[in-house]
C-alpha cells in the first residue's frame, strides 16, 4: 500500500507490513459491534494510516468512500492509487470546497486519520463545525491519547456514537 508501520525479520530479510488497516477493522468489529458493509465512509487525511484504512475499507464492500485532506493533491493521489485496486465510487475534497459537507452529512461513518486533536494538541480538530453530525453516525478518531478528543467530544454531544484509537492497537 506504500506505507510501513511494521517490520519483521523472515529469514534474514526485512518485511515491512502494515497493520492499521486490519487493526481498525478490527476495533471496528470488537469494540463497536460495527459492520461497514454498504456504508458511505469519509476518511479525514491522506497519510499512512489513511492509506492502510482506506485499502482494508474498498475490500469490504462498502457503498462508497470520499478522502477529504487538507491538500488536494494529496487526496487525490491516494484515490488514483485505491481506485486501480476496486470499482468502489471514490470521491476526495479538501477544506476549501464547501461541498465536503455534504459528504459528512450523506456518510454513515466518519473517521479521523490526522494527527489533530493528539495529546498536547487537545484542541485542535479537523473539523470544526459539526451542525452536519446527527445520531445516525458514526464517528470515529484514531487517536488514543486523549482518550476523547475534541472531534469525538463535540461528535458526542449531537449524539453520534464515537470510538477512539486504542483498539486499533
Amino acid at each position: 500500500i506504500g506505507a510501513v508501520n511494521t517490520v519483521v525479520n523472515e529469514n534474514n530479510r526485512f518485511i515491512g507490513y502494515n497493520t492499521d488497516g486490519d487493526g481498525f477493522l478490527l476495533s471496528l468489529l470488537e469494540d463497536a459491534n460495527y459492520d461497514v458493509s454498504n456504508k458511505s465512509i469519509v476518511i479525514l487525511g491522506a497519510g499512512g494510516s489513511a492509506k492502510s484504512i482506506a485499502f482494508s475499507l474498498i475490500k469490504k464492500n462498502i457503498k462508497q468512500l470520499c478522502i477529504l485532506n487538507r491538500t488536494f493533491e494529496r487526496a487525490l493521489h491516494l484515490k488514483q492509487h485505491l481506485q486501480k485496486h476496486t470499482s468502489t465510487p471514490i470521491s476526495c475534497f479538501n477544506y476549501d470546497k464547501s461541498d465536503y459537507f455534504l459528504m459528512l452529512n450523506e456518510s454513515q461513518l466518519v473517521i479521523n486519520t490526522t494527527s489533530l486533536g493528539m495529546w498536547p494538541h487537545v484542541n485542535q480538530s479537523p473539523i470544526r463545525d459539526f451542525n452536519w453530525v446527527t445520531p445516525n453516525h458514526f464517528l470515529v478518531d484514531i487517536i488514543y491519547n486523549p482518550k476523547e478528543t475534541l472531534f469525538l467530544k463535540e461528535s458526542s454531544k449531537k449524539g453520534a456514537s464515537i470510538l477512539n484509537g486504542a483498539g486499533m492497537l
